[in-house]
């Protein structure tokens, strides 16, 4: 990709075609001023483009040369020529967004020169997002941060204007993804600053995430706050609103031991959900197990550790299943509580193959810390060597970071039984990683 001046077009042009300056002043303009031009200390008008073009197009009939110069050509200058190429980048990554298994490392490299070299400011945010939402499609969610974070920074003072506020409805919800709660409250919060008349689904999924946010922050009373807000506020909240507000609301009412309270919301959504709804089952079912595992209610965690494996096991896109990883985990802790090992650590194994296919880092991360915490009071030896090839793997995706307490505890392990060969390996692998 080349760009240049009018001037550096005109003298790359004559040198390709071995023609000398005066000759293509056509004695109409001077050489003096062909020289100005080509040097960029003088800007192209149309008319003595119009000459240059018809004089090299006449020497080059002359000379049998299949050559023809457009005017339109020559007087596109540099700021024209990289926003026509930063709008095809734009439609290249609109007409490929929804290709997942595509690579984009090389495109997103040559973009990125290009945007080094080149300054397109009202396109920068545009490259920049529509890059962000490629990466969240295909769950690289840290780069896709990394793109969101680029985008605003190069908003180009839209302040008060929807795409700004779209924008930052995004980076809130990839720090939810990524555990930045605190930081998705900054972004939501400001964005609701910024923006006064906006619609109201987009609105919602800020303040939803602002709930989802404070819960895992455990400020439970301020998620509640949050949903009662959204509740009295939205005239039109969807039955799939509804719904994720009162899953929401019950989680908040469990974590405050409301627990009485907690259970009578949850049987009452479930009564109400149709047989195919199998996504929000999974969901509800798993909350019910949860508060009998913390009330250990042994009748009950048996009938809902049957039901909710009965209903993952006959679910043909269990694997695809937002709910399923958390459901999974659900099961590892409950089995445990009832003294069932064997069937514990393969629930937790299941939750860790599903959260690392959908990148859910959250639930990986508690679930590679209950499965260890399991292997250590085993004494496994063998699970745990699989478990830290496993981990090896994460690191090395990227998925998890080597400073998460799974990995320490590993090291730890290690240690502790003078296993110096595992633990070399472990701490050599990570730095090599790191080299990366």
């Amino acid at each position: 990709m080349e760009i240049l001046s009018p001037g550096q077009k005109i003298r790359k042009i004559r040198k390709e075609l071995k023609i000398n300056q005066k000759e293509i002043t056509g004695g109409e303009i001077t050489r003096e001023l062909i020289s100005i031009i080509e040097n960029d200390k003088s800007t192209l008008t149309p008319t003595v483009a119009h000459i240059i073009a018809d004089n090299i197009n006449r020497i080059c009939k002359e000379r049998n040369i299949d050559f023809n110069l457009d005017t339109e050509y020559l007087l596109e200058d540099i700021n024209a020529q990289t926003n026509k190429i930063a709008s095809r980048y734009i439609d290249f990554l609109c007409n490929n967004e929804d290709n997942i298994s595509k690579d984009f490392t090389k495109d997103i490299e040559e973009i990125e020169l290009f945007l080094i070299k080149y300054d397109v400011p009202e396109k920068k945010m545009i490259i920049y997002e529509k890059i962000g939402d490629i990466l969240k499609k295909q769950k690289v969610f840290n780069r896709s941060y990394i793109y969101y974070i680029k985008a605003f920074e190069n908003h180009n003072r839209l302040f008060n204007d929807i795409r700004l506020f779209n924008l930052l409805q995004k980076l809130g919800g990839i720090c939810i993804y990524l555990g930045k709660d605190k930081e998705a409250l900054d972004f939501n919060n400001l964005a609701l600053v910024y923006n006064n008349t906006i619609p109201e689904d987009l609105r919602y999924k800020v303040l939803y995430n602002n709930t989802l946010a404070y819960m895992h922050l455990n400020e439970h009373d301020k998620s509640l706050l949050e949903i009662e807000h959204i509740e009295n506020t939205f005239k039109t909240l969807t039955k799939e609103n509804i719904l994720e507000l009162n899953v929401l609301k019950v989680n908040c009412l469990r974590y405050k031991k409301f627990y009485s309270d907690a259970l009578n919301v949850n049987k009452s959504m479930l009564s109400t959900l149709s047989n195919d709804d199998t996504e929000s089952i999974i969901l509800i079912t798993a909350n019910i197990l949860d508060i009998y595992t913390v009330l250990k209610d042994m009748s009950n965690i048996k009938i809902y550790i049957d039901k909710l494996i009965y209903i993952i096991s006959n679910y043909s896109k269990a694997k695809e299943s937002y709910p399923c990883p958390n459901a999974y985990n659900q099961l590892g802790i409950s089995t445990k509580l009832i003294g069932n090992i064997e069937l514990s650590i393969e629930c937790y194994k299941k939750s860790i193959q599903l959260a690392k296919s959908q990148r859910n880092r959250r639930v990986l991360l508690k679930s590679l810390d209950q499965l260890l915490t399991i292997l250590i009071e085993e004494n496994n030896l063998e699970e745990i060597n699989t478990f830290k090839n496993e981990v090896l793997e994460l690191i090395s995706l990227n998925i998890i970071d080597p400073s998460i307490t799974p990995v320490l505890k590993l090291m730890k392990f290690y240690s502790d039984i003078g296993s110096q060969e595992n633990l070399s390996s472990l701490l050599n692998f990570i730095l090599e990683c790191k080299k990366d």
